[in-house]
C-alpha cells in the first residue's frame, strides 16, 4: 500500500503532504525524485537537491547571481575594452 501511495503522489495526483504517512526527510526525498523524473536530470549532490527543496517548501527560491553583460555590438566590445584599459592606466599611473 505505501509503495501505491508514493508512486501516486510521484505522479502528482495528490499534493497534500498529510495525505502520505511519510516523515519530512523521507518527503524530501520524494520531492527530489519527482524533480529528478520531471527531467531535470543535473547532476547535483543529494544533499544540495534537498536544501534546494527546503527551500523552495519556505518560499525561498535561491536567484542566480548576475553574469556579466555580453557585448553584441562591435561598437560596445569597443567601448567596454577601451573602458577597461583606462581603469588599468589609472591604476598604473598611481
Amino acid at each position: 500500500k505505501k509503495k501505491k501511495r508514493i508512486v501516486s503522489f510521484l505522479q502528482g495526483k495528490k499534493r497534500n503532504r498529510n495525505e502520505f504517512y511519510l516523515s519530512s526527510y523521507q518527503y524530501i526525498l520524494l520531492c527530489v525524485f519527482k524533480r529528478y523524473k520531471m527531467g531535470e536530470k543535473k547532476k547535483i549532490h543529494k544533499w544540495k537537491k534537498k536544501n534546494e527543496v527546503i527551500k523552495k517548501r519556505n518560499g525561498i527560491i535561491n536567484k542566480k547571481k548576475g553574469k556579466k553583460k555580453k557585448c553584441n555590438n562591435k561598437k560596445e566590445k569597443k567601448k567596454v575594452i577601451e573602458k577597461e584599459k583606462k581603469k588599468k592606466k589609472i591604476v598604473g599611473k598611481k
